[in-house]
């Protein structure tokens, strides 16, 4: 879609202005998710850095969920699904969205066989993409 709209023609879905609108919106505000999340990994975001050596990041939006940028990328591919209007780009979108939510229970497990307890406690405390409402008792 990106390199021609043209070409994806068939699969448009007319959507009022606005609503496309919300879809640009959307598209903006992960952007910005983006840029907090990666501030907040700083050099664990460095892929020659060893494993051993990574920290395990709990401040800005981590300390609200454990995966802000896999939830920045699901607000960004449902904002690029509005803002183009494209039904076929929607499903390619879940499809994406769905590869990832099925990966995070591994990746979690790496996470919890790294750093152990505190990871189990973190993870307690926060919500994989939306922040918990009640945070356990203390």
């Amino acid at each position: 879609y990106a390199v021609s709209p043209r070409l994806m023609a068939w699969s448009h879905v007319a959507l009022p202005t606005g609503v496309r609108a919300v879809g640009a919106a959307l598209a903006g505000l992960a952007l910005t998710g983006f840029v907090w999340a990666f501030s907040h990994l700083g050099p664990n975001l460095l892929p020659n850095i060893p494993s051993a050596d990574r920290a395990m990041v709990t401040t800005g939006p981590y300390g609200w969920v454990r995966h802000p940028l896999y939830g920045a990328w699901v607000v960004l591919l449902s904002g690029y699904s509005l803002l183009t209007s494209s039904w076929a780009v929607a499903i390619a979108g879940l499809a994406a969205i769905a590869t990832v939510v099925r990966r995070i229970p591994t990746e979690e497990e790496g996470l919890q066989a790294r750093f152990g307890d505190a990871y189990r406690d973190y993870a307690a405390r926060t919500g994989r993409f939306l922040p918990r409402l009640r945070r356990p008792a203390e």
